[in-house]
């Protein structure tokens, strides 16, 4: 990807390296005049050329191979647009004219000094770069959703002969050169994991002491904290040990060209509500951030051997049919969080991810318990949707959404066991103790009969954020704040069975009443329709 004049990286170059970018632009024109004689009108011989005004950096692409094991090399091209004077002879003797002409710089260096070492190579612009897939200006790499699992398995190809059926996450951490340490980091248990690129000293938590003391931390360090993992219900330990892997992995370039601005930056910081620290929070940092969230599970639960997994535990408990699934969900997936080893909100998220939907369904948490299992029409549900609504929710979304108020108003929808149903009694039944309930055909169908509600965490313009991602694994503990929406027009089958529903209790109320009139006047047994449309002919 071309970074323009904006990018972090482009304005470092043109800082500390124009001098000597300038020098070797001008000893490259003059190795090669040749490139100039088509630019001359009056000049006839070519004896010097120079370049009289600052370098115009336009753009910068850098170098997004993640295979190597050497992260502290960068690799980029400069695209650079050059005033150049020629200086020959002409009919009229010396002679200098003007030209403008764009250049490429290969270049390449060393992170830990600062790119001093930095090497470069120019040659004439092209149009091209060697990097089609490169990094952002901060060095970040730009990742798709889609690219996720690509970007995890080159992880574990980097370092294994063949994807494991089941990653052993401090194993992949030593051959990745990381120390792993669990030490409690913050006495209020807000960072659950951090990794060190620098040597330093750094404040940890000192239970003994309660207060913070100063550690010696050295290079790759990973530091975990056992109690905030089991504190907060977004990861367990693997997922976090995972979890700085993927820093490692991905970020250290940008880390360590963060750190040529900040000379204080030594870690980079994973906090328990979902965010991080390193310097300043920017835009960089966020996606570092999600990239890390993001890609962690796909590292222990590899999508080809996950798959396979999940379909052998599946196989296990016979089910045939989605049916089968969805009364068997829950304990499928207990069972595969018990076999990798994470929490069954991240073996849920990935089922989803790898297709399979029944997943969905299962261990909502809302308003303090889990709602049972349900199934939909595969592809009903889109990321960030559910059919799930807590109590609070739908409270405030009644005072937003008049349409929604009315259909609850009128009695067309009700709230049961955090959903909105139609209400009919193919959906809707009652337990002995008169609760409201839904029935095991509203369940397995819950496209036909519920309203569809679209989750998105509350500040976040990013569909795809650590809060959305975990939407439904919200418990008492977790500190995500989300904001619900509804278009009933979205719900168009559902709305269209309201509309068929009230049209079918009028047809029988109609019938009824015809019934009754033609009973009256006729003095017949009136036992059909077709006895009654008899009868009105007659009447």
């Amino acid at each position: 990807m071309q970074q323009n004049k904006t990018s972090p990286l482009l304005r470092y170059i043109e800082v500390h390296f124009d001098k000597k970018i300038t020098a070797l632009l001008e000893e490259f024109i003059n190795d090669h005049k040749e490139l100039f004689e088509e630019k001359i009108d009056k000049i006839t011989h070519i004896t010097e050329l120079s370049i009289p005004e600052p370098l115009d950096y336009k753009a910068v692409w850098i170098d997004s191979s993640i295979e190597d094991d050497n992260k502290e090399i960068l690799k980029f091209d400069v695209a650079i647009a050059a005033p150049v004077n020629i200086t020959g002879y002409g009919k009229y003797g010396t002679l200098t004219e003007s030209t403008y002409k764009w250049f490429i710089a290969y270049c390449e260096g060393n992170l830990l000094n600062g790119l001093k070492d930095l090497v470069v190579t120019i040659d004439e612009y092209s149009g091209k770069s060697r990097y089609k897939n490169a990094l952002s200006g901060n060095l970040v790499p730009i990742i798709k959703r889609e690219e996720y699992d690509k970007y995890a398995e080159t992880l574990l190809l980097t370092y294994y002969d063949e994807i494991p059926e089941k990653v052993k996450i401090k194993d992949l951490a030593k051959r990745m050169g990381l120390k792993l340490v669990n030490h409690k980091i913050t006495k209020d248990s807000s960072v659950f994991g951090q990794i060190y690129f620098s040597d330093c000293v750094q404040e940890l938590y000192d239970k003994d002491i309660d207060a913070m003391k100063r550690y010696k931390v050295s290079a790759n360090t990973i530091i975990y904290d056992v109690d905030a993992i089991y504190l907060y219900s977004i990861g367990s330990k693997r997922l976090t040990i995972a979890h700085e892997c993927v820093h490692y992995f991905l970020h250290k370039k940008a880390f360590l060209f963060a750190k040529l601005f900040d000379k204080s930056l030594n870690i980079i910081q994973c906090e328990t509500n979902g965010g991080m620290k390193v310097g300043k929070e920017t835009n960089a940092t966020t996606w570092m951030e999600k990239q890390a969230n993001a890609i962690a599970p796909y590292i222990l639960m590899p999508t080809k051997t996950f798959t396979k997994k999940v379909k052998e535990v599946i196989t296990k408990y016979q089910c045939y049919s989605d049916e089968d699934v969805v009364n068997n969900i829950e304990m499928i997936i207990q069972e595969l969080a018990d076999f990798y080893g994470v929490t069954i909100y991240s073996v849920r998220n990935r089922m989803i991810d790898i297709g399979f939907d029944e997943a969905r369904g299962a261990y909502n948490w809302v308003d303090g318990h889990y709602e049972k299992p349900y199934l939909f029409k595969k592809g009903s549900l889109k990321r960030g949707e559910s059919y799930t609504v807590s109590y609070k929710d739908i409270g405030l979304k009644l005072i937003s959404d008049r349409k929604l108020g009315q259909y609850i108003g009128r009695g067309d929808l009700v709230f049961v066991e955090n959903h909105v149903c139609i209400n009919d009694k193919k959906y809707i039944t009652y337990d002995d103790d008169g609760i409201i309930r839904l029935t095991y055909y509203a369940r397995m169908n819950m496209d036909e009969c519920c309203v569809k509600f679209l989750y998105k965490e509350r500040g976040s313009t990013d569909e795809n954020s650590y809060g959305s991602f975990c939407f439904l694994c919200r418990d008492a503990n977790l500190g995500f704040n989300f904001d619900i929406d509804i278009s009933l027009d979205k719900n168009g089958k559902l709305e269209n069975k309201l509309d068929t529903l009230k049209r079918n209790e009028q047809y029988l109320e109609d019938l009824k009443e015809m019934r009754k009139i033609a009973q009256e006047r006729t003095n017949h047994q009136v036992k059909n329709l077709g006895d009654v449309l008899k009868l009105s002919r007659k009447i």
